[in-house]
């Protein structure tokens, strides 16, 4: 059966499920900035579609990230975040407890062209899953059709194993997978752990002893065999040994100590560990446990999901940096919804559909109205900007209007009756 690498873990005491659709990209990094989504190609099979729109509508972000996000009811938006991750990396998620929806996986196949060639669902459960590959993948939260609100969400990578060494964790590498060895004739096929010569190794995970011996590079050597995953981890330069051939070890257990035997005579005391399947394999991403920590989220999460507008022309980002690249250029009064809340910015949304990062200084509340006029003849109020859209009600003549916000040469407007909506412009 064909794995998908993830580990979800519902915090913040979250007791409802998630949906989420982890998707392996196997063409690369996706090409679409955030302030709009690639056009999509028509298809006749409707989830292929579907998949093909998450694809273009994802978000691409560095791990950690947390955001704070908001989710409109009946909207079947969801959320896509698109990132990187090397084989033996976990990813976690948390989503906070207010969240209503399902919990999912699929992996998409694609051509180099981009095309979908594959989409198979998974089934998975606290238990989780680790990257048994390298490569893009896409991570898509959507909530329950009638679900609406806002909640914290954070994805992280973190090791899929327990890090060799009792005591130690990764500031404890000083010697890397690849590094050059005698003189470049091999490359250095594992990681170098050093610690005090006698400190205890253990079982990097559940498994079965393959191997306990000797041998010329690694002197005393144990192999120990994944009984989840198809992977052998090695154990060289031990001291001596505290397990058998056929020995069953749960992640933790004794596997020996550190020492200096093989080539490493001489030498300070170090474990070297190497991990293979159909050959040698970096460790690093499985035991690198000295992962940094996500961004608060620190700017005000009451004005999620509601409608603003920008106090004076702005310039939306590409990602929540003053420095990154402008996507979107909005003159004074523009309608912008705060759809999530990364550190201390705001991505909003136009009534169009684009979006951007917008520092939250740089918006304000449609209170106080940017004009007012009184209509002359009965004008209709649109659900959106648009002529396509439903009509929501029919201002009649001698109504007093105020224009609270813009979008293009429509205008969000509220009558002195209270109705509000969207007046589009004449002709």
């Amino acid at each position: 059966m064909l794995r998908c690498s993830t580990v979800v873990q519902r915090g913040w005491h979250a007791r409802r499920l998630v949906r989420l659709v982890l998707l392996i990209l196997a063409c690369g990094p996706l090409d679409n900035g955030v302030a709009g989504a690639a056009e999509v190609a028509p298809s006749g099979d409707t989830e292929v579609a579907h998949d093909q729109l998450v694809l273009a509508r994802a978000i691409d972000v560095d791990l950690p990230v947390r955001e704070h996000v908001w989710f409109e009811a009946g909207s079947n938006d969801g959320l896509a975040y698109a990132f990187t991750l090397a084989e033996g990396h976990r990813i976690v998620v948390e989503v906070g407890e207010a969240f209503a929806g399902t919990l999912t996986l699929d992996y998409i196949g694609v051509d180099l062209d981009g095309t979908t060639t594959e989409l198979e669902s998974l089934e998975f459960d606290d238990g989780g899953h680790r990257a048994e590959r390298s490569g893009r993948y896409l991570l898509h939260i959507d909530p329950e059709p009638d679900w609406s609100g806002s909640a914290p969400i954070e994805v992280r990578k973190a090791p899929s194993l327990t890090f060799p060494v009792r005591g130690k964790n990764a500031q404890a590498i000083q010697s890397f997978f690849g590094a050059p060895r005698e003189r470049g004739r091999r490359s250095h096929h594992g990681v170098d752990i050093f610690a005090a010569r006698g400190t205890e190794t253990v079982a990097a995970t559940a498994g079965f002893v393959a191997f306990v011996g000797v041998n010329r590079l690694g002197g005393n050597v144990v192999f120990l065999r994944d009984a989840t995953y198809d992977y052998f981890y090695y154990y060289a330069h031990l001291q001596d040994a505290s397990v058998s051939t056929g020995q069953w070890v749960e992640a933790g257990d004794p596997i020996g100590r550190v020492g200096t035997s093989g080539n490493a005579r001489g030498g300070s005391p170090h474990l070297h560990f190497g991990i293979y399947r159909h050959g040698p394999i970096d460790p690093l991403p499985f035991v690198h446990d000295r992962v940094r920590s996500p961004v608060p989220v620190t700017a005000e999460t009451t004005q999620l999901g509601e409608l603003m507008r920008t106090k004076a022309r702005t310039f939306a980002r590409e990602t929540p940096n003053e420095k990154a690249r402008s996507v979107l250029t909005l003159e004074r009064g523009a309608a912008a919804r705060p759809i999530a809340i990364r550190g201390s910015w705001y991505r909003v949304r136009l009534p169009d559909g684009r979006e951007g990062w917008v520092a939250p200084r740089r918006l304000q509340a449609v209170e106080r109205p940017l004009s007012v006029f009184r209509t002359e003849v009965p004008i209709p109020l649109f659900v959106a900007p648009l002529e396509s859209s439903t009509i929501a009600t029919t201002l009649p003549a001698g109504t007093d209007v105020e224009v609270l916000a813009r979008s293009g040469d429509a205008e969000w407007v509220r009558a002195n009756t209270g109705e509000t909506g969207w007046r589009l412009a004449p002709g």
